[in-house]
């Protein structure tokens, strides 16, 4: 009996010892999700061009204040209310926060009074920079209302800046809901007294904080590049080793949010002087000076990655707040025609819809084009999306994006007569078919960037990568007019703008309905590269075989007429034997591809 009694003992504390552990990670992964919705909620404001809201009961499409220069107009578009509206400081998202009792006065000057969060930048130009903390060129968000509890002014969170303006006593001010929520008007619950929080958020870009306040700057920077994620960790039991625990709930959450951090950046952090006041570690456990240069930390500053290595350096300092730095580079936008983003760059992926992100234009040829890597700044690029090279490292194939355009051949048959096969009348050569007076389609060849790390085979000091291109069938018709011939039938158009293609109209000689049901046979596609100088063209052409209508009221023998005829014939067995064949026929539509490549066309 006692045996027994024992024996269900040991397996009561493993349960129990489990399920401490369950409870423990998921209130873990409890406060890791709150934290998530912070930055996701942070993110979208940032992401925001514009906002729409209600402001005093009036709809409105705001200008994001963050983006909003001195001369431009308030109200998308700037018709939307009475006058014109310009500048930020008649911004009723910023009056709205600006002038509230919480958050007293705040400046649009860099050298007076508490810098207001929607100008303020820190600065730094790559991700592995010394820390900067407050001083006029770099002004951080002070972040969580549980570790800036205050009222005082530069000493209070300013996270109610990114809420509506009702979340906050205010009088005298608009009163502006945002359509959109970013973030409630209080942190989660479970973020009170938690073991990690979120004391300090930079958004960063390679100027810093510009004063906003003078119409006749108009040179101000207001990009953000990436934003800096600082999430402090603070162990009950005071074993600071153990914020590895809360990396991977972390993770789990942003990846929930879709906002993946940048994986190569997760810096380990160390609390100076201040909340405010944050330096990287270096791998030794030490901090890294704001004053230190880039070149002499590289390869030194400690990642998630290098934290086992530094258990026993961080338990030594256990007086000390330790923390992680997240980056993010955005939630990513789809990219807008006019080539803009509300963060000043251009970011994508497939995956998380984030970066990397192009930052600088080329500061000269060889290197103008290249996609910036993030581990490497002497790397710039074009803001051209189309002259962006990517590089397939498994392939080591160079290569742009593809440009897609739509095109149509344009011969009648009366610059080319069709053929019926197994004829030699009329058959025409391949010059012939490829010639823009024959109908064919003619399109200029494109200029390709130059790529560093790419020669041409046959000219080793050239680096300009290959044009390309590629051509495949958009719509095709295999019949012909059960009345009339291809000639008068399609004269000039059959794909292209002017043909009204889905009319099934059969008393429309130029229908679909018209057409009868004929057996195709093939197409071919044939592309050339010309030589024309100093402007060469891509010659594309075609050649399609149908099976063809007798061209009388009596039997076609199959005698080898080259031309279609205007009769009401009917099909034949002499006709079916040998498909006509059709060159550039304007009722071929084809879709051509172009892009540049280190592989040539072949």
């Amino acid at each position: 009996m006692i045996f027994v009694l024992a024996f269900l003992g040991i397996i009561l504390a493993g349960v129990g010892t489990y399920t401490r552990k369950m409870v423990d990670e998921r209130a873990r992964q409890s406060v890791a999700d709150a934290v998530a919705e912070e930055v996701y909620g942070l993110l979208r404001f940032v992401n925001a061009d514009n906002i729409s809201a209600s402001v005093d009961g009036n709809a409105r499409t705001i200008m994001n204040p963050m983006y909003q220069q001195a001369d431009d107009d308030v109200y998308m578009p700037p018709g939307d209310t009475p006058g014109q509206v310009q500048g930020i400081s008649n911004n009723p998202i910023f009056i709205s926060h600006d002038l509230s009792s919480q958050y007293h006065d705040v400046s649009l000057n860099v050298n007076s009074g508490v810098i207001s969060p929607y100008i303020a930048r820190v600065y730094s130009k790559h991700v592995e920079d010394p820390v900067q903390s407050d001083n006029p060129v770099s002004n951080i968000l002070r972040w969580s209302p549980d570790i800036w509890p205050g009222h005082e002014a530069g000493n209070s969170s300013v996270r109610g800046y990114f809420t509506d303006s009702v979340c906050f006593a205010s009088s005298g001010v608009p009163k502006v809901y945002f359509n959109q929520q970013f973030l409630p008007c209080n942190e989660a619950p479970v973020l009170r007294g938690s073991e990690i929080a979120i004391p300090r958020i930079d958004l960063v870009n390679d100027k810093g904080t510009e004063s906003r306040d003078n119409v006749n700057n108009l040179a101000t920077t207001v990009a953000i590049n990436r934003v800096d994620v600082y999430v402090s960790f603070n162990p009950a039991d005071g074993n600071p080793a153990r914020i590895e625990q809360y990396f991977t709930p972390l993770m789990n959450a942003f990846k929930a949010k879709k906002i993946v951090p940048n994986m190569g950046a997760v810096y380990l952090v160390v609390k100076g002087g201040g909340w405010g006041k944050w330096n990287l570690l270096d791998k030794s456990g030490a901090p890294i000076s704001d004053n230190a240069t880039a070149a002499n930390i590289e390869n030194k500053i400690a990642t998630i990655s290098d934290l086992p290595n530094m258990i026993a350096s961080l338990r030594k300092n256990n007086d000390k707040i330790y923390g992680l730095r997240f980056t993010f580079d955005g939630k990513g936008d789809y990219l807008r025609t006019d080539g803009l983003n509300s963060a000043d760059k251009v970011c994508w992926s497939i995956v998380s819809g984030a970066g990397p992100c192009l930052h600088e234009s080329g500061a000269s040829p060889v290197d103008s084009l290249i996609l910036k890597q993030r581990k490497n700044p002497q790397e710039l690029a074009d803001m051209q999306l189309r002259s962006v090279v990517l590089h397939n490292k498994v392939t080591g194939e160079y290569y742009t994006a593809p440009q897609i355009q739509y095109s149509t051949f344009s011969n009648n048959g009366d610059k080319l007569s069709p053929v019926i096969g197994g004829s030699s009348n009329g058959v025409p050569s391949s010059d012939d078919v490829m010639d823009s007076n024959s109908g064919a389609i003619l399109i200029p060849v494109q200029t390709c960037p130059v790529a560093d790390g790419f020669s041409q085979a046959d000219n080793p000091g050239d680096h300009e990568l290959y044009p390309r291109l590629s051509v495949s069938i958009s719509s095709l018709v295999s019949g012909i007019p059960a009345e009339g011939d291809v000639v008068t039938t399609f004269k000039g158009h059959g794909f292209d703008a002017l043909s009204k293609n889905l009319n099934p109209n059969p008393g429309d000689a130029s229908s679909l309905g018209n057409l009868t049901i004929n057996r195709l046979g093939g197409v071919i596609l044939q592309v050339t590269k010309g030589k024309e100088q100093p402007s060469p063209q891509w010659h594309i052409g075609s050649m399609v075989a149908s099976e063809g209508y007798n061209t009388s009221t009596g039997p076609d023998t199959g005698g080898g007429s080259s031309t279609l005829g205007t009769g009401g014939g009917s099909p034949d067995a002499g006709d079916r034997k040998n498909a006509w064949l059709f060159f550039n026929p304007p009722w071929l539509s084809v879709v051509v591809t172009t892009w540049c490549s280190s592989v040539p066309q072949t």
